[in-house]
């Protein structure tokens, strides 16, 4: 698979490929057990919410409604382990482990190392009251994943905050710890290693690093 190509999403069951010469829609195959979707005449339920390319240029698809879809360049594979408790998929990302991780938009974030999934929000006990919605110290609706230089994950949530992850055990930052908003939609690594985060939903957009003791908002006259 050419790894120059570029990959965009649209509410269409499939993605646009641009290879530098030419654009074209790549449909996702619909499994022919997948009797439901000849049900919805007007719900695109392989829709693609998410593009992520692994770091062996396997191509893996966040969908609307069907979880995870991946390909290879030659084949497509489907991933929907529990329905990712609703299905949709907001946010992708492997590790240095070579462990993926999958943030749905209300069931919770998963781990797939190859073989299993498990469900990262319930092993750890973050799963509120009120499935599909984030509360205060869940972690239900994962929009964003990374990585930092020693290894440490993090997850942004749309309302629930910030989430570290040292590998032994969680900690969550909200707006008392700090960051301007309890959203937190984008997490990007720049060439030097450093994270940043955006905020998301209801909160202008603001864009900050963040150091777990102090918070530099980029973009002030946002806040």
């Amino acid at each position: 698979m050419n790894e120059e190509s570029l990959w965009f999403n649209i509410s269409k069951n499939g993605v646009l490929r641009y290879d530098k010469k030419t654009l074209e829609y790549l449909a996702i195959p619909v499994p022919k057990e997948d009797t439901e979707f000849y049900k919805e005449d007007i719900h695109t339920p392989f829709s693609v919410y998410k593009i992520y390319r692994d770091k062996k240029g396997k191509l893996w698809l966040g969908t609307f409604n069907r979880g995870v879809v991946g390909y290879d360049g030659k084949s497509f594979e489907y991933h929907n382990p529990d329905n990712f408790g609703v299905g949709t998929i907001r946010s992708i990302f492997q590790d240095d482990s070579g462990t993926n991780w999958f943030g749905s938009n209300g069931g919770g974030l998963y781990k797939y190392d190859g073989k299993f999934y498990t469900n990262f929000t319930k092993e750890n006990g973050l799963v509120g009251e009120n499935p599909g919605y984030d509360e205060p110290g869940t972690l239900a609706r994962v929009w964003a994943i990374n990585q930092d230089e020693v290894g440490n994950m993090w997850f942004g949530t749309i309302q629930a905050g910030l989430w570290k992850y040292d590998g032994n055990s969680l900690v969550n930052f909200t707006k008392k710890d700090g960051l301007p908003s309890n959203s937190v939609e984008t997490i990007y690594k720049d060439s030097k290693g450093e994270l940043w985060f955006c905020s998301g939903i209801n909160s202008n957009k603001i864009l900050y690093t963040f150091n777990e003791k102090s918070v530099e908002i980029m973009n002030k006259n946002n806040k």
